[in-house]
């Protein structure tokens, strides 16, 4: 997502709220803190003038991770029931001796934190039908999405592959081999490692030689 705070419906925020029943009071007050401000910047020659406010949600407010997810979990939790994704399943012995079993299962269609997404299919059409959805969600809530830091990454076997379509730009193909990066983890197609550990290390040097050159001192 693209300043996934800065642009907020709070029409449907309100909704959001009210839907998850919180006293009017505390939707007021919250509401009244977001909508309608006035900021004005501290300078060294003082105060500037006041300016508007675009709709938005305070990235440095302890809360706002909260106010985020009441946001955008109406999506979150649409597509998590109503698509299949991908489900993991094991089985053990409850009993040796009769070799009954017991087992467990769960499925995932939707990971999601803060303004990073990922969303999990079985097909490229149920691919498809999730990201239709999404972009439905998105106009409605005012949320910008950048589709060039998007990828399909896919361990199915294409022939050909008919990109699929999101906020009007084609997904690109990510290759079995080729490292991504998802929450600060890297990964490969392929479950080879040894390119996302050179990346590691090359990121660990970097870092180290940032830190070289800061010296401690005196204040």
């Amino acid at each position: 997502m693209s300043k996934a705070y800065d642009s907020v419906n709070f029409t449907l925020f309100e909704h959001l709220l009210s839907y998850l029943a919180l006293p009017p009071q505390i939707i007021n007050i919250l509401t009244n803190l977001l909508a309608n401000r006035q900021n004005r910047v501290i300078t060294n020659l003082g105060l500037t003038s006041p300016y508007q406010v675009h709709n938005s949600i305070d990235q440095s407010e302890t809360i706002t991770p909260l106010l985020w997810r009441i946001y955008y979990d109406p999506l979150i939790t649409y597509i998590y029931s109503n698509s299949p994704g991908y489900t993991m399943e094991t089985a053990w012995f409850t009993n040796l001796k009769n070799l009954t079993t017991d087992k467990i299962k769960a499925k995932c269609s939707v990971l999601a934190y803060m303004d990073d997404t990922l969303w999990v299919a079985s097909s490229q059409a149920e691919l498809n039908n999730i990201i239709s959805i999404a972009e439905s969600f998105y106009n409605m809530a005012n949320i910008q999405v950048n589709p060039s830091k998007s990828i399909l990454a896919t361990n199915h076997k294409l022939d050909t592959y008919t990109p699929t379509i999101f906020n009007n730009q084609p997904l690109l193909l990510q290759p079995k081999h080729q490292p991504f990066k998802f929450l600060g983890c890297w990964f490969t197609l392929d479950n080879k490692q040894t390119q996302q550990t050179q990346l590691i290390k090359t990121e660990s040097a970097q870092l180290i030689n940032i830190a070289k050159r800061k010296q401690i001192t005196n204040t």
